[in-house]
């Protein structure tokens, strides 16, 4: 993942999962490889 800084709270993030790993659990096909936005705030 890469993550980008805006501002003093929060940050952006771009990345690719290359895992099998899912934290959706209705998803049990086994197959949760993709791209993923993550957004983190903090005060």
């Amino acid at each position: 993942a890469v993550d980008r800084h805006i501002g003093e709270n929060m940050k952006i993030g771009l990345g690719y999962n290359f895992t099998n790993f899912n934290d959706d659990l209705s998803n049990t096909d086994g197959d949760a490889e993709g791209w993923f936005i993550n957004l983190v705030g903090k005060y």
